[in-house]
C-alpha cells in the first residue's frame, strides 16, 4: 500500500452565469450605468450607500454577483494554468512525511506525457436566448489538496480529473485515481480580480 498526495495550484478562480432579465440587462447596459455595474454586484448595500443619488429600480437589482448562479457556478484552478504537484507521503493524514517527488510541473504537460490520461469535460454557457450575467472572481494558490491511498506502484495512466467549461474558461474540478475521486481537503487562495459582464443573446 502506498499513500499518494495531489495538490493543484496556480491561476483560476470562482465563476457565475445567471439569468438576467433583458429590462435589467439594458438598464445596466445603458451609457449611464454600465460603469456602476462592477460596484453594484460587488455590494448592493455599500453600492446603495455610497451612491445615494443613483435610484436603481426594482426590476434592475440583480442582488450580489457570486449570487447570480442559476446557470451555472463553479470554482477551480483554470487547466491553462494549473500546476500538478505528486508526491509520495508515509500516511493519509495532513502532517504525514513526505517520501518522494512523483511529479512536478503543468497538468497539461503531465496529461500530454500520458497520453491515456483523461480529462472528463463537463459543459456550462450562456444560453443563446436569455441574457446572462458572467462573474468572474481571479485567484491565486492552491485549490485542490488530497491524498488517497493506493495498492501496488503509482501508475500515472491511472490519473484523471474532471473539469467544467464556463463560457471562456475551464476549470479543474476533480482529481480521480483508478476511477476514485481524490477528496479535496482544501487550499488557500487570494483574490487578484474580478470582472463582470452581460452576454446578449444571438439566437
Amino acid at each position: 500500500m502506498a499513500f499518494i498526495s495531489f495538490m493543484i495550484h496556480g491561476y483560476g478562480g470562482e465563476i457565475v452565469l445567471g439569468k438576467i432579465s433583458k429590462k435589467a440587462a439594458e438598464f445596466w447596459q445603458s451609457d449611464e450605468m454600465e460603469e456602476h455595474l462592477h460596484g453594484y454586484v460587488f455590494s448592493p448595500e455599500w453600492f446603495e450607500e455610497e451612491n445615494p443619488n443613483i435610484k436603481i429600480p426594482k426590476y434592475a437589482q440583480i442582488g450580489v454577483w457570486h449570487d447570480l448562479e442559476d446557470r451555472g457556478h463553479e470554482w477551480g484552478a483554470d487547466e491553462r494554468h494549473a500546476q500538478l504537484t505528486i508526491s509520495e507521503v508515509s500516511d493519509g493524514t495532513w502532517n504525514a512525511d513526505h517520501v518522494r517527488d512523483i511529479y512536478y510541473g503543468s497538468l497539461m504537460d503531465f496529461a500530454v506525457e500520458h497520453d491515456e490520461v483523461d480529462i472528463i469535460i463537463d459543459e456550462c454557457h450562456p444560453d443563446p436566448k436569455e441574457y446572462t450575467f458572467v462573474g468572474l472572481n481571479s485567484e491565486k494558490g492552491t485549490f485542490y489538496e488530497g491524498t488517497i491511498e493506493i495498492e501496488g506502484e503509482f501508475d500515472p495512466k491511472k490519473v484523471s480529473f474532471s473539469s467544467m467549461e464556463m463560457h471562456n474558461d475551464t476549470l479543474i474540478t476533480e482529481i480521480l485515481y483508478d476511477d476514485e475521486i481524490v477528496d479535496n481537503a482544501g487550499g488557500g487562495t487570494d483574490g487578484k480580480s474580478m470582472s463582470f459582464e452581460i452576454i446578449e443573446p444571438w439566437e
